[in-house]
């Protein structure tokens, strides 16, 4: 880091001692804020903490001198003959923020003859403006796009000059409502129907409040049906009695157990399940309308052969072959059928499931397979 001199140590003393900011202080020597900092805290007799009174004088000076910096730049304007809102689009602020100025700072917005002449002018020929696009039939805010100005601004000068601006929109022919309602009929919208006509949509809406009788109330039409839930591996659930003729009063829990359990899957396989390989036996899906309890998924499969886990080499499902309750007690055996094939790696060999494809399905939610497995 660069060493600092006597001449920039002395000129960061005076300064300080004037109230300026470190930053200020960096600024004026040529050196970051940061650098600044570190040096006086590293010579703290040089530089004593300065008078409370003498830096918010200088704050105090600072914000005057940025007040006289926003007058300058838009005093001029307001003289030749600006309004308050072009001043403040060049000075970057609020309206609010020139009024306060105009208010604090009146000499400097002082204009004469020639400004306040410059000023009218320009207003006569925006409210001559505003009032040939009202006669076009345009809307407030669109008059105020096309002049640059707020909607407010056109507001006002709509109040203050009311009869430069028409009450309501010219009168339409004849011909052109009964083509309007023609449309109308047709079910044409009224955006079409606008634009077919070459207008806007507010001055359709208007021919159409003033001609109900020609112009009435559509019906919406009827909201399509909605669809069946679907339960878990497309099947439709279908919502079995509840209350007194479904088994309960109260229609409660066992209700909505029911309804849980009530679901109706399709025929139909699962890709990459092969019959042939042994993997599962066709079955008729249809004469199962119910997946088997919880815990029967747990019970071996028919035609398959448990084994115990350390001695098997197929499906890992857990299976009870003593009769006890699978969702009470524990199982050393496991199902031991053909593992299911998930996929193939790029050498082209068999990815197989840790289960076989029966358990796989259970595990999925296949219902078809869960209502196999209790048969």
């Amino acid at each position: 880091m660069k060493r600092w001199t006597e001449t920039e140590t002395c000129q960061a003393e005076t300064l300080w001692a004037e109230g300026h900011s470190m930053g200020e202080i960096g600024t004026a020597i040529g050196r970051t804020r940061q650098a600044v900092r570190s040096f006086i805290l590293n010579h703290l007799d040089r530089f004593p903490e300065p008078d409370p009174a003498v830096r918010q004088a200088r704050k105090d000076a600072t914000a005057a001198a940025e007040e006289r910096r926003k007058v300058a730049l838009v005093a001029p304007l307001w003289r030749d003959g600006a309004t308050q809102a072009e001043m403040a689009t060049a000075l970057g602020r609020t309206v609010s923020t020139v009024q306060r100025l105009m208010r604090t700072y009146p000499e400097d917005f002082a204009r004469s003859d020639e400004a306040d002449g410059v000023s009218a002018r320009r207003q006569a020929a925006r409210l001559d403006a505003a009032a040939d696009l009202a006669a076009q039939g345009q809307s407030l805010r669109e008059i105020g796009g096309a002049l640059g100005v707020s909607t407010s601004t056109i507001k006002q000068l709509k109040a203050a000059h009311p009869e430069r601006f028409p009450a309501a929109p010219a009168p339409v022919a004849d011909s052109t409502i009964d083509r309007a309602a023609a449309m109308w009929a047709s079910g044409s919208t009224a955006t079409a129907i606008a634009d077919a006509l070459g207008m806007r949509d507010n001055v359709f809406l208007h021919i159409r409040r003033t001609n109900r009788a020609r112009f009435p109330k559509r019906s919406r039409g009827a909201k399509p049906a909605r669809a069946a839930p679907i339960g878990r591996g497309g099947e439709a659930a279908i919502s079995p009695p509840v209350g007194e003729m479904g088994g309960s009063p109260e229609g409660g829990a066992s209700a909505r157990s029911s309804a849980r359990s009530a679901r109706v899957s399709p025929p139909s396989a699962l890709p990459g399940i092969s019959p042939a390989r042994g993997e599962i036996s066709s079955f008729d899906a249809g004469a199962h309308t119910a997946p088997p309890a919880k815990a029967d998924a747990f019970r071996p499969l028919p035609s398959t052969e448990p084994a115990r886990l350390w001695d098997a080499c197929g499906c890992r499902w857990p299976v009870h072959v003593d009769g006890s309750d699978p969702m009470a007690s524990a199982t050393v055996f496991v199902c031991d059928a053909v593992q299911a094939v998930t996929g193939t790696t790029r050498d082209g060999a068999a990815v197989r499931s840790p289960w076989c494809a029966a358990h796989a399905a259970m595990a999925s939610g296949e219902a078809e397979y869960r209502a196999r497995r209790a048969a």
